[in-house]
């Protein structure tokens, strides 16, 4: 009775049964990158729409889905990015749904914020500061976690000079690092990624080959075999996990130990009071990248982003890029506002 009141239909489908049919109809095609992300979203789903039907979901129910999905991630709210990249998804689901008869309409999304938030990088004072500690962070270890260390340090040098993201690096296999030589003769690492974007093919900063070979010297001594004669390492499978632990499972998260990291480095906060993450050494990436003078449209293409998103999140390098243009002085033309030819600093100081 309650239902027909409120105009609600008594044949509504619960959300959680549609959600759980979705799963099911995509888990044969999990292996593909797209699809597995759609379906660890989906199961996400399921404890946020308990008990909720079709007929409840409206624009007030998405934003409060968003709202739960912030919080499960502790987190105030989620940027506009990944709002966004939550309603494609979703769409998805539904129009999945729609297609079934679960639903005779889509309900209309709320609008996503366009307050942008700046994405913390390291300057290079601050990368420099951690790269230096990272020597001793490993130097100093226990045994017992000598290891894992080592593993971190070049994982955190890898990730800021190749640009990857930590899910594409979670899933990195060694057939997926091929060698070569750059125009100028100098050996070089490309990378095969799969990751949100699809799959493309990542050129790194040369020095990267030698921390993959830090971490493949490591992984056979994980393989030797104590019971030989010969203490030799097995061959390293090329279909094995790049980030692994010794039993060769890849690496869920980094996040506790590169925050721990961080405190320890003393570089856990940018110069804006941002708290760093791993994802800041992503953009560190295409910050120095673009400070070098490389073109936008190559970095975007190699961190398989688009220069829209690139100058939204790493366009904060512009400024300087720009600093000759913006500090160039015309002799024998006024020199600026006053007719000086010295600088403003010139004249404070003076």
């Amino acid at each position: 009775m309650v239902k027909v009141l409120s105009g609600r239909k008594l044949d509504s489908r619960k959300i959680t049964k549609a959600l759980e049919s979705y799963i099911s109809a995509l888990e044969p095609e999990r292996q593909r990158t797209s699809i597995h992300y759609k379906i660890l979203f989906a199961e996400r789903l399921i404890p946020i729409f308990k008990n909720r039907t079709f007929d409840e979901l409206d624009t007030a129910l998405i934003s409060q889905m968003i709202e739960a999905l912030a919080e499960r991630s502790n987190k105030k709210a989620l940027s506009p990015n990944t709002v966004k990249r939550l309603f494609a998804d979703f769409r998805h689901f539904l129009n999945w749904a729609l297609e079934r008869g679960y639903l005779d309409k889509l309900p209309a999304f709320p609008k996503i914020s366009v307050v942008k938030n700046r994405r913390p990088h390291f300057d290079r004072n601050d990368y420099r500061r951690l790269t230096r500690y990272l020597r001793e962070f490993v130097k100093e270890a226990p045994v017992s976690v000598e290891r894992d260390r080592a593993l971190l340090r070049d994982y955190v040098l890898i990730l800021a000079n190749s640009g990857l993201r930590t899910g594409e690096a979670r899933h990195l296999k060694w057939r997926d690092i091929r060698p070569f030589k750059s125009a100028d003769g100098a050996d070089n690492i490309a990378i095969t990624v799969r990751g949100k974007t699809g799959q493309r093919e990542v050129v790194t900063q040369p020095a990267a080959k030698d921390w993959f070979q830090r971490i493949y010297e490591r992984r056979k001594q994980d393989l030797v075999d104590p019971s030989s004669d010969l203490f030799n390492a097995k061959a390293i499978p090329p279909d094995s996990y790049v980030f692994c632990g010794k039993n060769g499972k890849p690496i869920g998260s980094f996040k506790k130990s590169f925050n721990s990291l961080l405190r320890r480095a003393d570089v856990e906060f940018d110069s804006f009071g941002n708290k760093r993450t791993l994802y800041s050494l992503r953009h560190t990436f295409a910050t120095f990248r673009l400070q070098e003078g490389v073109n936008q449209y190559l970095v975007a293409r190699n961190m398989g982003t688009s220069v829209a998103m690139l100058e939204e999140f790493s366009g904060h390098t512009s400024n300087v890029l720009a600093a000759d243009e913006l500090t160039k002085i015309t002799r024998g033309r006024g020199g600026g506002a006053g007719g000086s030819t010295s600088s403003g600093l010139d004249r404070l100081e003076g």
